[in-house]
């Protein structure tokens, strides 16, 4: 139908009829947090970082620990190299 919106992961699409009268499928990519409910979200999940930082929720030693997890799943080939990817 002209003028009907639907969105498919990070595109949104438009059917348009052209000036010569054929239909087209308009595109446009967007990233989510710009929407204003993604943005809400975000600024909530920062909120939510700051209060359990202040809070001893999240500690610089959890901090260290998930650091070092994170580079051992992405630089696992090191790992099994012998490197030592541990945050002290």
């Amino acid at each position: 139908m002209i003028g009907d919106h639907y969105s498919a992961g990070w595109t949104s699409h438009w059917v348009c009829r052209g000036t010569n009268g054929r239909f087209y499928v308009a595109r446009r990519h967007y990233w989510p947090f710009w929407e204003p409910y993604g943005i809400i979200f975000l600024i909530y999940v920062v909120i939510g970082i700051f209060v359990a930082f202040q809070r001893h929720y999240i500690t610089v030693s959890l901090l260290k620990g998930l650091l070092s997890a994170l580079l051992a799943i992405f630089l696992w080939f090191l790992v099994l190299l012998g490197v030592d990817l541990h945050i002290h």
